[in-house]
């Protein structure tokens, strides 16, 4: 584990964790630097209230922040171990001085003792020879001075010198105690954290030295309280506590000036460098040819730039102009009016910043054109360098720019307006359909927009959707009771694959016809893929969430798609169904710039609950569609649609939509027609030109999906989409997915495709 900083390895005791993910983690020094010049940089709540030092001490802090900003990522790393490096040393200073490690208590204690104690006295000449004499054993203290001195000289006397006279041993008995002690006490400590070897020794260093004074400080008070004429006896401190914060404190302020001494000299070192750099660039010699291709260069990216916010607001515009043209297609009148009426607004403001961009593009392309004698190297110079900031007081100032970005807000706050009123007459119609089915009445009176959804939402539900180039299983017959009986077909005929292809590259890309059947992937080549998408984090946490969805769902459960929502699990995903297919050499062209295709051709993840269904006339947009388990069992029956069928989107839906389980099962068991059933590791990629039904079993499949765009994929997509544009010209996406494969493989429509 390293730090995410400096780089160096750390443990989860010496670093905390950083964003969302624990295991990326910042060790304490490099979070403690942070915190430093973050703490630096903080501005008073009242600017009063901040000195010209402590200002001083922010703007040098703000400068070296933004000046490690801009350093990258090896840089900055280096930068991070020199702190860390500082402040280790700092730290093991401070340890060894008890700077800042005073700790102060009272305390109150309870004591129950009891002990025995064997007492030895040392006594003087005096007070032996009273005790001898005392007992008769010497009649003149002459006799008991020649016999003390005796005393000591022998082998085993104990003989301790003090205050000039020599004491002699002598023992008391043995002391028996017991008894209570109740104390009140004031402590006053100081605290070394002690971490390696040279800590220690610096602390026992520091240690004697401290006792040796103390010591010499208590004998002091000793003598001078013996000689005291008063009772009470003098205390005073023998640690100089207060002094050796002020020391430290004072220490760490000179630390602290002489990092800002460095950091002013390390700023101003850069500046002068900068401004050496720039008096060497204003000296350099200018070369008109030199200063024509810089300026070509940045007014192309200076109109890319302003032609982004443009294209963006025209993008939003479209795709609001289709919703609300689907939404009111069986409204009023005076509804559609109105919502003309502000798209019109929207798109007028949109074309008027298009002109603008046409104009300023044209100046500079008009300067472009002028020679060296009307426009020189060092006015194309000037120039340059202002184009940058002209960029940006267009895009934040212009007022025509801020007038298009308020139609197009303007826009739409009406279409969320009126998408709410119409998701609130459909929930009102279906209210009012459950009630009739029950044989209740419906409400007399209904609000127009309440009308108008019912009448729309009965018009979708009683025909296809003519906007798409496949239907889903809710405009089909077939749905009551399929996925079950699909599941029971399967477990009472043991059927597995019939009629499929299983080589790619021979099946598919080699092929100018349409396959007839769909190729399977076989689960011992796909385990290793299946293992490493179900490893991510991001698939448990989506399947905890969509099974969370489900059981607050109160309708039935469907099969349904989520988009991986997250980039980089996206790209991870892709390059594992790359290795999956490695006879496909672009599984993706390039990214989309419609937000709905991009969204459409990402990887997906197909929750299927058990017994559920659904079914296609066709893979979305007539590109190939692969679909791969993971977990469960997914059966798939399809058939090669036959050419009276192909040719005419209207016959397709005209023949299906009153199809039954037995009909489609009489189909796709004929000699045109294809089975697979899926496990875990198992893959089918389905063609393009196929009718098809995806069924789970009893358990809840999950499946990735992908649409394919390799290069032989969107040949035969642009071969279905020509005809189907054409004859549903309303259908917006399909024209984009059209003209994106046309764009990716530089191929030009002919008049009339």
């Amino acid at each position: 584990m390293n730090c995410q900083k400096c780089g160096d390895e750390c443990s989860m005791v010496e670093s905390v964790a950083t964003g969302r993910n624990a295991m990326k983690r910042i060790c304490l020094h490099c979070n403690a630097t942070d915190k430093s010049i973050n703490r630096r940089c903080k501005k008073p709540l009242k600017p009063e209230m901040e000195t010209e030092e402590n200002k001083r001490l922010r703007l040098a802090a703000e400068a070296e922040k933004g000046r490690v900003a801009k350093l990258d990522a090896e840089e900055k790393k280096q930068w991070y171990r020199t702190e860390k490096a500082k402040r280790q040393a700092s730290e093991r200073s401070k340890k060894r001085t008890f700077g800042e490690g005073a700790v102060g208590s009272v305390e109150e204690s309870r004591v129950q003792k009891e002990g025995q104690d064997e007492v030895d006295a040392f006594e003087t000449f005096e007070v032996w020879a009273a005790r001898q004499m005392t007992l008769g054993r010497y009649k003149s203290e002459e006799e008991a001075k020649d016999q003390w001195k005796l005393e000591l000289q022998k082998p085993d006397a104990i003989v301790k010198r003090r205050r000039g006279q020599d004491l002699l041993a002598s023992f008391k008995g043995l002391e028996a105690r017991k008894g209570q002690e109740h104390q009140v006490g004031i402590n006053l400590k100081q605290r070394a954290d002690l971490s390696d070897g040279a800590d220690v020794e610096g602390f026992e260093q520091e240690a004697v030295a401290k006792l040796r004074k103390a010591s010499w400080k208590a004998n002091l008070q000793h003598t001078k309280n013996l000689h005291s004429q008063d009772n009470d006896m003098d205390m005073e401190p023998l640690l100089n506590i207060a002094g050796d914060i002020e020391k430290a404190r004072a220490a760490e302020a000179e630390q602290e000036r002489i990092w800002l001494q460095e950091l002013e000299e390390k700023l101003e070192k850069e500046k002068e460098e900068r401004k050496q750099r720039a008096e060497e660039k204003k000296s350099q010699v200018k070369t008109y040819a030199l200063e024509h291709v810089v300026f070509k260069n940045v007014s192309e990216r200076s109109v890319r730039t302003i032609s982004n916010c443009h294209d963006r607001a025209n993008e939003q515009v479209e795709l609001m102009q289709t919703e609300l043209r689907q939404m009111m297609e069986n409204t009023t009148d005076e509804a559609k009016n109105d919502a003309k009426q502000q798209v019109a607004l929207a798109r007028t403001s949109v074309v008027k910043v298009r002109e603008l961009i046409a104009q300023q593009k044209a100046l500079w392309e008009a300067d472009l054109g002028k020679g060296e004698d009307v426009l020189g190297a060092a006015d194309l110079a000037q120039k340059t360098a202002e184009m940058p900031g002209w960029v940006r007081a267009w895009l934040s100032d212009n007022e025509d720019v801020k007038e298009m970005k308020n139609k197009v807000t303007d826009l739409r706050k009406f279409v969320a307006k009126i998408k709410k009123a119409t998701d609130a007459a459909q929930k009102e119609a279906k209210k009012n359909a459950k009630k009739l089915a029950k044989g209740k009445a419906a409400p007399k009176f209904q609000s127009k927009s309440c009308a108008q959804a019912s009448s729309a939402s009965a018009a979708q539900s009683s025909a296809p959707d003519s906007s798409k180039g496949w239907i889903s299983h809710t405009s089909l017959k077939m749905g009551d009771g399929i996925g079950q009986e699909m599941t029971e077909l399967f477990v009472a005929d043991n059927m597995t694959d019939e009629n499929c292809l299983w080589n790619v590259k021979e099946d598919i890309l080699c092929k100018k016809d349409l396959p007839s059947a769909a190729v399977v992937i076989p689960e011992a080549r796909g385990t290793a893929a299946k293992n490493s998408i179900v490893a991510l984090d991001y698939y448990d946490s989506q399947k905890k969430w969509v099974q969370a969805q489900a059981s607050k769902s109160k309708d039935d459960e469907i099969m349904s798609h989520y988009m991986i929502t997250k980039g980089s699990v996206a790209q991870k995903v892709m390059s594992i169904m790359a290795g999956l297919l490695p006879e496909i050499k672009n599984l993706g062209l390039q990214t989309p710039e419609s937000p709905a295709l991009r969204d459409l051709l990402a990887p997906m993840f197909l929750h299927a609950p058990p017994a559920s269904w659904k079914f296609y006339s066709n893979s979305e947009y007539g590109l190939p569609c692969l679909y791969f388990v993971l977990e469960g069992t997914l059966a798939i029956t399809g058939v090669k649609a036959p050419e009276e069928i192909s040719d005419e989107a209207d016959s397709i839906y005209a023949a299906l939509e009153d199809m039954t389980n037995k009909e489609w099962k009489a189909m796709y068991n004929t000699e045109s027609g294809w089975t697979t059933f899926l496990v875990p590791g198992k893959a089918c990629l389905i063609p393009s030109g196929h009718l098809f039904q995806l069924t789970s079993m009893e358990d809840r499949a999950i499946a990735v999906k992908l649409i394919l765009t390799s290069e032989e994929a969107a040949r035969k997509g642009i071969e279905f989409l020509r005809p189907w544009t054409r004859d549903m010209g309303k259908d917006q996406n399909s024209r984009k997915m059209l003209q994106f494969l046309e764009k990716s493989l530089d191929i030009v429509p002919l008049p009339g495709q």
